[in-house]
């Protein structure tokens, strides 16, 4: 929808006044925003909004002096807030600040700007909303053929109907494609497509490209206007229109010749070749007939004697159409939406007033809601009646289609015209599915898209705007869906980019959001984060900014780039100066960047919000904007617990600032303070406000510090300990590389206090040579810790007898065989009585001596495991008490005692002897 010269002009000047109020007024008490002045950005909304790449810059004023303001961004999706760096401005007391949204994702921003007064306090706000930047020009763009076309006519007028939206940037891209489909029309008849033409396609090109923009000026839109004008079934009403019978047989007999009720002839006979006409007037919906006993010619014509309907039989009955265009040939039955889109056009007033008498008269009212025309399943033609309305002045439809609104002849003419764009406005809504498109529920994304397009420009028509709830969901719905939108379906695409208008536009932001001049020369960047390639940049500076800074203009700045623009200072102001650096392209400002040259000292000061702290020390880092000036800084704190006794030095945009507690504890609380710094003979203070999470230790340690591997056998285990008097389940990873070859568990839960071992599992083949070095991590609240681990195995292969020696080792098998064999035959008496000789007395010897072996053995092994726990436990070291308990859980206090003597060790408890524990001990 093309909006009014006018209007533009006054919403223009509004938005220019209100700009640069900081420029040339004391700013009044509340939150103003500072954006560029351009036609790209929706006005009239009731609440202001901004893109995801967007700069937000604000400034905040309040009318008492000398009070700090602290300017800060809420995401009122999740209550996420993030403090801003402030600038002074202006001479009253106010502060500007400026936030990259594409930093802060959240789709509903609030604005604030807190200060304390009357120990209150005290907090001004604006909400905006912030949409997803839309790519869909980006697949517009990517599809677009070289000749200039894309896939179709029909996908070719959809893409300009997106490139419309920004005419001046994309006049290259929308005059290839007017090329294009000047070349792709019928040859002589100069409609679309080549062959053969066809009425509602052409239609709805010439409606696109009207909407688009494009007049008669343009060879498409004039001769494609031309041949669509010819087909319309166009009279005016009360026309003189005849009917002409003729008889092919000598004496054919006619019943009547009529017009609805009225007889114009009956019962008469017509000799071979002759033929009568009879005079009629033209009415719409009107029914002329003409029945024979016999075959007979018929033909209508019109008041100019164009032959309107050809007929050949005994019964003649043909209906008279509004002024309407059919899918073929004129006179034939009307096809709404082909009709509808005229309504768009620059037609002949006759011929545009008689097509939409025809509209008026098709309208039918739904038995649920509202009125509709065409198809009850088709919006695209009531929209488009809406857009009929919106073109058409109240007193045309007073004059000319009163008639039609006979439903409600209770209400003045004026009445009954707001009342009609009501019931057909209602229709359209009533319509919209509850995501906020149109079109049915099993229809594609791409189809949906089409109809949303036109369910949208209906509403806007009938003056609706953007901040309507069924826009913003049919805007919403689309944002979520345009990923889907397929490539190469223009139609889709140009329809989605209709709805998304205000999803993009060429725009520059800076980093620094505000530039502060505070040097000879500073240096910031202008980042294009669009798909316009801007060109024919312009530079403007405001204020009294000229006198004292230069700009080195970058003329260009492609797409999705950036480039690094440095300002120079020419002279040295007495305070400061402040305005704004405007960057233009093609007319339209892009860019409106907040620039501060100063020379006395500044600082702003941000630090972190909360902090976790083991034992009794800790940092926090403080972030700072500030001039070229060195700053020292002291922290006093309000509690006690909590001191900073050395001072801070800031010479650059960060600074660490340290505290340590009276006393370790564990607790979480809120510590303030005040920070202040000094440059020369000025101080600057900055509230200091940190939520500290406090544990008494560090939370834990780790033991071997090292491990050395040299076996693919060996799994080796080191120890986590717990240090804090709380559960803790710290994460264990080990370093990429030794995946596959090293697993380890992911996490443990351990108790306050509790140590634990975890195993090293060792996945190295074992007939491979393995040499790499990689680190264990434990991590928990944030700190880590890590044992590094070297890897060094050398694998060596058994020595294999080979055929020969396999040969001798079973000859030698052999020949012991054979001759033990031989032997054993011939002292078989003798070995026989060797073994019978054995008395009962020996075998019992040789039994006792079998035991006494095996107690021995016994002995040795229960030796060494109470000594190898006793290494364990003084390797965890347990206190003597643990230890002593431990061991009695599973020996006897002698066994333990016995085994300490035997190693040579002393473990405190065990220094003398005592008698025997009766109860046995646990196995």
């Amino acid at each position: 929808m093309r909006k009014e010269g006018s209007m533009r002009f006054v919403v223009l000047v509004g938005i220019l006044i209100m700009v640069l109020m900081p420029c040339v007024f004391s700013l009044e008490q509340g939150i103003h925003l500072v954006r560029p002045i351009t036609t790209y950005i929706e006005s009239n909304l009731s609440v202001p909004s901004y893109l995801s790449l967007e700069d937000i810059t604000f400034i905040a004023c309040l009318e008492e002096e000398n009070i700090p303001l602290q300017l800060s961004v809420i995401c009122i999706d999740d209550n996420d807030f993030e403090d801003l760096v402030s600038y002074p401005w202006g001479d009253s007391n106010c502060q500007i600040g400026s936030i990259n949204l594409e930093d802060f994702s959240c789709t509903h921003v609030r604005l604030s700007a807190e200060y304390e007064m009357d120990g209150e306090n005290n907090r001004m706000t604006q909400d905006v909303l912030v949409s997803k930047y839309s790519k869909v020009l980006d697949k517009v763009l990517s599809s677009q053929y070289s000749d200039g076309g894309w896939r179709t006519t029909k996908d070719t007028t959809y893409g300009i109907w997106a490139l419309s939206h920004f005419p001046k940037i994309f006049d290259y891209e929308i005059d290839q494609a007017m090329t294009w489909l000047k070349l792709e029309r019928n040859e002589e008849e100069k409609c679309f497509p080549q062959s053969p033409c066809n009425v509602p396609l052409t239609m709805e090109i010439l409606a696109i490209l009207t909407e688009s923009g494009f007049d008669d000026a343009r060879r498409v839109v004039n001769d494609a206007r031309n041949w669509i004008e010819n087909k319309q079934f166009y009279y005016q009403q009360e026309d003189m229109w005849t009917v002409e019978v003729e008889s092919p047989v000598d004496n054919a007999h006619f019943v009547l010749v009529a017009k609805d009720k009225d007889l114009l002839d009956t019962n008469f006979s017509l000799p071979n070749n002759t033929a009568r006409i009879y005079n009629f007037t033209a009415t719409m919906d009107s029914t002329i007939y003409v029945i024979s006993h016999d075959n007979f010619e018929g033909v209508i014509y019109d008041k100019y004697g164009i032959p309107m309907y050809r007929y050949t039989g005994n019964n003649l009955t043909y209906k008279i159409n509004g002024a309407c265009w059919s899918t073929n040939k004129k006179g034939e039955p009307c096809d709404e939406r082909t009709t509808a889109y005229a309504s768009l056009l620059d037609l002949h007033k006759p011929n545009i007033r008689e097509a939409k008498r025809y509209m008026f008269s098709a309208v039918n009212f739904s038995d649920i809601v509202g009125a509709y025309f065409g198809s009850s399943e088709d919006v695209i033609g009531s929209s488009m009646f809406l857009a009929t309305m919106y073109n058409m002045s109240e007193t045309e439809y007073i004059a000319d289609y009163t008639p039609y609104m006979e439903r409600f002849d209770y209400m003045d003419e004026g009445e009954q015209y707001d009342r009609y764009i009501y019931e057909l406005r209602n229709w359209i809504l009533f319509m919209q599915n509850n995501e906020g498109s149109w079109g049915d529920d099993n229809a594609s994304i791409n189809e949906k898209a089409y109809h949303t397009a036109h369910g949208v420009l209906g509403l806007l028509y009938s003056g609706m705007n953007r901040s309507n709830e069924p826009i913003t969901d049919a805007e919403e719905w689309l944002s979520d869906m345009e990923d889907y939108l397929t490539i190469n379906d223009t139609v889709a695409l140009g329809s989605a980019f209709y709805v998304l208008e205000n999803y993009a536009r060429p725009m520059l932001t800076s980093v620094p959001g505000v530039v502060v001049v505070d040097n000879a020369e500073v240096t910031f960047s202008l980042f294009n984060p669009t798909t316009f390639n801007l060109r024919e940049l312009s530079y403007n500076l405001s204020g009294e900014l000229p006198a004292y800074i230069t700009i080195d203009e970058k003329e260009t700045i492609s797409s999705y780039s950036y480039r690094s623009v440095q300002i120079s200072r020419k002279a040295t102001p007495t305070g400061s100066v402040e305005g704004y650096l405007t960057v233009s392209n093609l007319g339209e400002e892009v860019a409106k960047i907040p620039v501060v040259v100063a020379d006395y000292p500044f600082l702003n000061i941000t630090s972190e919000d909360t902090l976790t702290v083991f034992g009794k020390r800790g940092t926090i880092r403080l972030q700072a904007k500030k001039s070229s000036h060195a700053f020292t800084c002291r922290m006093v704190w309000d509690s006690g617990e909590i001191s900073s006794d050395q001072t801070v030095q800031i010479t650059s945009g960060s600074a660490s600032l340290n505290f340590v507690f009276s006393q370790p504890e564990t607790k979480e609380d809120l510590y303030k303070g005040t920070l202040t710094c000094t440059a020369g003979n000025d101080d600057y203070t900055f509230p200091i406000s940190v939520y500290v999470t406090r544990y008494s230790s560090y939370p834990l340690t780790l033991s071997p510090q090292s491990i050395y591997i040299n076996s693919s056998s060996e799994h080796p285990v080191f120890y986590i300990k717990n240090n804090l008097d709380s559960d803790l389940s710290p994460d264990i990873t080990i370093e990429a590389q030794a995946t596959g070859y090293f697993e380890v568990v992911d996490s443990i839960n351990l108790n306050p206090n509790e140590e634990r071992n975890v195993t090293l599992h060792n996945l190295v083949p074992d007939n491979e040579n393995f040499t790499m070095t990689f680190s264990i991590g434990v991590e928990a609240f944030g700190k880590k810790e890590t044992i590094p681990v070297v890897v060094d195995i050398t694998y060596t292969p058994k020595r294999s007898l080979g055929l020969v020696g396999l040969i001798i080792m079973l000859f030698i098998i052999f020949l012991v065989l054979g001759v033990g064999g031989y032997y054993g035959y011939i002292y078989r008496q003798r070995l026989k009585n060797l073994f019978t000789s054995k008395t009962d007395t020996s075998i019992q010897e040789m039994l006792v001596k079998n035991m006494q072996e095996l107690d021995k053995i016994k002995t040795e092994d229960q030796t060494d495991s109470i000594l190898n726990m006793v290494r364990l436990l003084n390797f965890q070291k347990k206190p003597d008490n643990e230890v002593k308990d431990t061991l009695l859980k599973y020996f006897t206090y002698a066994e333990v005692r016995a085994a300490l003597v035997r190693g040579n060790m002393v473990v405190r408890g065990f220094e003398s002897e005592r008698e025997e524990q009766n109860e046995p001990h646990k196995s």
